[in-house]
């Protein structure tokens, strides 16, 4: 009886959300945030973009790359930040999602990420992490091809690091207790982390993948086939809150929406904003399509054609 009322309490909450979105003349959407790159979709939503392109958008809160993948699988959503990785992955696999805008991307700049050990670890290269296990956030999702690639640059066997799979907010305490020898983190992870004494053994990413998207908006082919028009009111409202988000004088404010989401103390987010784009650069993004391939993470080649909406923004 009471999954049957809760059933029953979910459903009328739904039909109100979309007669009050029908009423309006909006169209309802429902998203999903991974726990980085969350800022440009909290923005849209409080400053109005969403609703100035003719969209009624729940944001919600989600987890890792495949966990969000599942609900727009299941249809729980509509659009999901996803990674970049997981994207390939899946579509080489034949999983029928296809990536609308862009997100988060590394910046040959960027100085937002890089490797982390403890002080008194003796790990003081790459090289010395041949045998050791490293916190990533989802093995083979993308956040550890960077420190792949700078282990076979190093000239040792990508394979000889250990990954363990860890979510952001957990890195430090890994990383201080032992469990882990090193961890791969982003902002405003990296920074609370590299701020609590950790040494940072350098930025693969921004060596290593620069200019590819390290998260983006995807969705399933079923319902892009079907909302077309949404996807693009939903990437033109998302170009809005990018401006928004990169002008130097809403930085506070973005830096306290980065704060409030990931319950951190504002004075431990960083000032340095993740590098945030919409559009995709298709060369970096094809490049590295061709080194995911090379280094095992897919099952067929996959094009960047294949896993990237054709009408998307590109630069």
């Amino acid at each position: 009886l009471a999954s049957v009322l809760g059933l029953s309490a979910l459903a009328a909450c739904s039909s109100g959300q979309a007669s009050d979105a029908a009423e309006s003349g909006l169209t309802p959407l429902k998203i999903i945030v991974a726990p980085v790159h969350f800022e440009p979709a909290y923005i849209a939503d409080r400053m109005g973009f969403f609703e100035d392109h003719g969209l009624d958008v729940s944001v919600q809160p989600g987890a890792d790359a495949q966990a969000n993948f599942a609900q727009a699988l299941s249809g729980d959503v509509d659009i999901v930040t996803t990674s970049w990785t997981v994207m390939a992955t899946s579509n080489a696999e034949g999983v029928p999602v296809t990536a609308i805008a862009s997100n988060g991307y590394i910046s040959a700049e960027s100085k937002g990420s890089g490797v982390l050990v403890r002080p008194d670890s003796g790990i003081t290269s790459v090289a010395d992490l041949a045998g050791k296990t490293i916190g990533v956030q989802g093995v083979r999702s993308g956040s550890d091809l960077a420190v792949l690639l700078a282990a076979e640059d190093a000239g040792i066997d990508p394979d000889s690091l250990v990954q363990v799979a860890l979510p952001f907010p957990a890195m430090q305490a890994a990383l201080e207790s032992g469990q882990v020898d090193a961890v791969m983190a982003v902002d405003p992870f990296f920074s609370q982390i590299a701020g609590a004494g950790m040494e940072n053994l350098g930025n693969m990413q921004a060596q290593f993948t620069p200019d590819v998207p390290s998260t983006v908006w995807a969705t399933t082919d079923n319902w892009l086939a079907e909302n077309e028009e949404s996807a693009e009111k939903f990437a033109a409202a998302m170009e809005d809150a990018v401006a928004y988000y990169e002008d130097p004088a809403n930085l506070e404010e973005v830096r306290a929406i980065t704060a409030e989401i990931s319950q951190t103390d504002i004075d431990k987010v960083t000032k340095v904003l993740p590098t945030i784009s919409v559009a995709f650069k298709r060369q970096a993004a094809s490049d590295n399509l061709s080194a995911l391939s090379r280094l095992g993470y897919l099952t067929k080649e996959v094009t960047f054609e294949d896993m990237v909406w054709d009408r998307a923004p590109m630069n």
